[in-house]
């Protein structure tokens, strides 16, 4: 399908403590926010039929692993790592 989405586009530096940024990124966390009420609504929706929530929930479970899976391949900036490692064994 081409090149992987990239969320992390647009972000809005928060604050800096220890020169180690705080960031909203702005499409990654609406897309997590609108997951999230997604997967709420749904289990609530679906709450009167028995069984129906558990095979739901197992099936986003499994896409969720899969996903996680192949996203195991993209490159990470592994500086950006290191350097956020160092802050929190510091604190």
């Amino acid at each position: 399908f081409g090149d992987p989405a990239r969320l992390d586009q647009w972000r809005l530096t928060l604050f800096t403590i220890d020169g180690l940024p705080y960031q909203l990124v702005l499409v990654a966390d609406l897309f997590a926010w609108c997951w999230l009420m997604l997967a709420m609504y749904t289990t609530k929706f679906l709450d009167g039929l028995d069984g129906l929530v558990s095979g739901v929930s197992a099936i986003g479970m499994l896409i969720l692993f899969f996903f996680r899976e192949i996203c195991r391949n993209i490159k990470v900036n592994f500086e950006d790592r290191r350097a956020f490692s160092r802050k929190i064994n510091y604190i």
